[in-house]
């Protein structure tokens, strides 16, 4: 994966992180429609990485396509945390 799109991808996961916490800090009663925009990001992260894998897949070695892939498995895993938290209340 070029360094640049690495470079991308890794500050969209900061900004991603600071507005979540900055989200729990902030809206103590009213987090709902915070938490579902960060699991839609989240998803919507999750597809880019997915597309931008599939672009470069031949620049890419087989531990950063596991890299990837288990990245998408975790951040998966995650949106479906958040959403159940958002049905369950």
């Amino acid at each position: 994966m070029p360094r640049k799109v690495l470079y991308f991808l890794a500050a969209l996961a900061c900004l991603f992180a600071i507005y979540s916490f900055w989200n729990y800090v902030r809206f103590k009663e009213n987090w709902r429609p915070y938490l579902r925009g960060i699991a839609l990001v989240n998803l919507l992260y999750c597809c880019t990485t997915a597309a931008l894998v599939i672009y470069f897949r031949q620049e890419l070695t087989q531990w950063g396509l596991t890299y990837f892939l288990l990245e998408m498995v975790v951040i998966i895993c995650l949106v479906v945390v958040e959403f159940k938290t958002l049905i369950q209340r």
